[in-house]
């Protein structure tokens, strides 16, 4: 047997089963020569040796196990860098604390628009000299040695290369190591700045807006109300959290407010606002006052709703009083077309009457019958005055008037048209006052009053008072804003015994379009329209009144020094002539009435229906006559072109134009023309006389 196999053998035998055979108890030979001791012992060695060679080859076994785990993992993370939609850049930091770019992927070259691998091996500030200013180095550092993950919304950078705002992830990959994902979020930056500067114009745009704005949530509480809206109403969002609060603020009448809640929630599906059709609804304020309001409520997404409030107050006002000045036109038109026509036919009654009281014994029972009729015929001449006074309420001309007389002839008219369950009583304490005023307006400031309290007695009756009375400035305390350097005032009272208004109500009573009355029996302009004509006229009005006890108003007016107003009683005689004088009538009725006038009062006249016919006489001889007495409403050639043809063949000539009624002439217009005097129709004989008179006699 071989060394070599006597070894193998012998170290077989050694690892196998007799190596504690070998050794002693005290590591003594036993049984082996000199030889088996060597041999013995690079069995050993041998043995340490391969165990070490084994368990080498198991750690470089796991440490390529681990290295290759490892190169998949990177090979993974690599893979996911490159491919995500996100930026992703990698950085490295040495030991000198220099923070070196490493990589990126595609979609930083993309997001950036640039070749980043011209970038790698940089440093972070070369490779992003705007980072360089800010911490954000820093902050990358800090998060290779300490771990710690960063994230910023709103990262703007801007080079020669790169520019916009950037949403920023950074984390630690590996010690010393980090990466930083990012997101291009200039887009959604624009949006927001748009939306911040779309929310500051409507900012400005509600703020500076002339008309009310509030913005109420989908659960129906208010979000925002714009300064005008608190103008308007003088309600603010605490005063009005919801739109509960808001409807049994604005709407206190339960049937306004049903009826305006209903309307509303059918608006609720309106999102256009070109075809959000506009509602109109009275609204209360929180002063008390009533407002005609606008209302377009706008349903956007989401179910908030915009709504815009006009007030239309004075525009509804502005068309009241329009739609009151083409009423008063059309009633002037109306007056107009009959005034002439009836004035004439009053003429004739007024004329024919007095030619016929010249004929009659006066004190006879005939001639007392005939001046009852002409005293009727000044009456209808007068109420025709007053008709074409009344169409023509923008001519406010102020005179001394006697309040008495007024109130005379009112409720004389009144009491034709009031039923007989209504008692009138009139008390006149003083006869002789005098105010400065319109008797037109006057007259309607009293039958208003009157036909109101008529109205509330109409069912069951009662008592309407009328009284004038005197009272000094100073008795008169709850009107302190009345100019106290007038001494006396005139009071007129009108009062009835209805059923009274409401104390709610008494504070509107003269506000414009605030009725009592049921829908259809008034416009709510009657007292507003009295106040103000009061005022105008430098006085005021009260009101007092108590439920089922009835109304009173008390008007004051200033009083003036007193002017004789009464005719002097003593009879004048009439004012004769022996003129000739060219009458011109289309009417051959006045015509023929107006010759005998004038033949009684002495003169010579000769008459013509035809305007035509009349110059045509008056052309072959103008000195023939000393005075031309023409109406103005004529066929073929009115008066005014008469008077104007005449004038111009003889300047000198007198003049007097007469008219029932006519829209085309004034009277200062006849002067214009060269007419001596402008009369208006009925004229009794006597006016006629004088005025004959004054012309021929300047």
């Amino acid at each position: 047997m071989s060394k070599k196999t006597n070894h193998e053998q012998f170290a077989k035998k050694v690892t196998q089963e007799e190596k504690k055979s070998v050794l002693g108890q005290e590591g003594t030979q036993t049984g082996f020569s000199t030889e088996d001791k060597l041999e013995r012992q690079v069995a050993e060695r041998t043995l340490a040796l391969r165990e070490a060679i084994s368990k080498l080859e198991q750690e470089i076994k796991e440490r390529k196990f681990i290295e290759e785990r490892l190169r998949e993992s990177e090979e993974k993370f690599r893979n996911i860098v490159h491919s995500s939609p996100m930026g992703i850049h990698r950085y490295k930091l040495y030991d000198d604390g220099t923070l070196i770019f490493t990589d990126a992927n595609l979609a930083a070259d993309e997001i950036l628009h640039i070749d980043h691998r011209q970038l790698i091996g940089q440093t972070i500030e070369d490779a992003f000299p705007a980072l360089a200013a800010t911490e954000i180095p820093d902050i990358y550092r800090r998060i290779c040695t300490d771990g710690e993950p960063w994230h910023s919304e709103q990262v703007q950078y801007e080079d020669d290369r790169i520019k916009g705002w950037y949403e920023v992830h950074a984390f630690q990959t590996n010690p010393g190591a980090a990466a930083a994902m990012f997101l291009d979020i200039s887009a959604r930056k624009s949006a927001e700045e748009t939306l911040k500067k779309e929310k500051e114009k409507f900012r400005i745009l509600t703020e500076m807006s002339p008309l009310g704005v509030s913005l109420i949530g989908a659960d129906g509480r208010y979000k925002y109300v714009n300064p005008k809206f608190k103008e308007l109403f003088g309600y603010s969002m605490e005063d009005i959290p919801s739109g509960r609060e808001w409807f049994r603020k604005a709407f206190p009448e339960p049937q306004h407010r049903r009826q305006a809640i209903g309307s509303w929630i059918n608006s609720l599906g309106d999102s256009d606002i070109i075809e959000v059709r506009p509602r109109t609804y009275k609204v209360r304020c929180d002063d008390d006052t009533d407002k005609i309001i606008h209302f377009r409520p706008v349903t956007m997404e989401g179910g908030d709703q915009i709504v815009i409030y006009e007030d239309i107050t004075e525009r509804k006002q502005l068309e009241a009083h329009l739609q009151q000045a083409q009423k008063m036109e059309a009633i002037g038109t109306l007056a107009g077309g009959i005034a002439h026509d009836f004035n004439n036919i009053l003429a004739a009654i007024l004329g024919y009457g007095e030619l016929l009281a010249f004929e009659m014994q006066k004190g006879t029972a005939a001639w007392q019958n005939l001046q009852a009729v002409l005293m009727s015929t000044h009456r209808a001449k007068d109420l025709v005055g007053q008709i074409l006074a009344f169409s023509r309420q923008n001519e406010l001309n102020l005179m001394p008037v006697q309040i008495s007389s007024i109130i005379k002839e009112t409720l004389k008219m009144l009491r034709a048209s009031l039923p007989t369950t209504i008692e009138i009583r009139r008390k006149i304490e003083t006869t002789d006052g005098i105010v400065r005023a319109n008797p037109t307006q006057i007259h309607q400031v009293l039958m208003n009053l009157c036909t109101n309290a008529a109205h509330v007695m109409r069912d069951e009756g009662g008592v309407l008072g009328v009284t004038l009375s005197r009272i000094q400035a100073d008795q008169i305390k709850q009107l302190p804003h009345l100019d106290q350097q007038t001494c006396t005032y005139l009071k007129l009272s009108v009062s009835d015994t209805g059923h009274g208004i409401a104390t709610d109500k008494l504070d509107r009573i003269f506000d414009p379009y605030f009725t009592t009355k049921e829908a259809g029996e008034g416009t709510g302009l009657g007292l507003a329209v009295v106040q103000g004509i009061i005022k105008a006229h430098g006085g005021a009005i009260t009101v007092e009144s108590s439920p089922d006890k009835g109304s009173s108003f008390e008007v004051f007016l200033p009083e003036i020094q007193k002017e004789v107003l009464t005719k002097s009683k003593t009879i004048e005689a009439y004012r004769t002539g022996k003129e000739t004088i060219l009458f011109v009538d289309d009417e051959q009725a006045l015509v023929t009435m107006s010759k005998q006038m004038l033949d009684l009062l002495g003169y010579h006249a000769v008459t013509r229906t035809s305007s035509v016919e009349a110059f045509e006489l008056f052309q072959h001889d103008p000195y023939r006559f000393d005075l031309v007495i023409t109406d103005m409403t004529m066929p073929n050639m009115t008066g005014e072109k008469l008077a104007d043809k005449i004038l111009g063949i003889r300047p000198d000539i007198p003049v007097i134009l007469c008219t029932g009624y006519s829209e085309q002439i004034t009277e200062l217009r006849a002067k214009e023309l060269g007419v001596r005097a402008f009369v208006m129709k009925p004229m009794v004989m006597r006016d006629l006389a004088n005025k004959i008179r004054d012309v021929l006699d300047k």
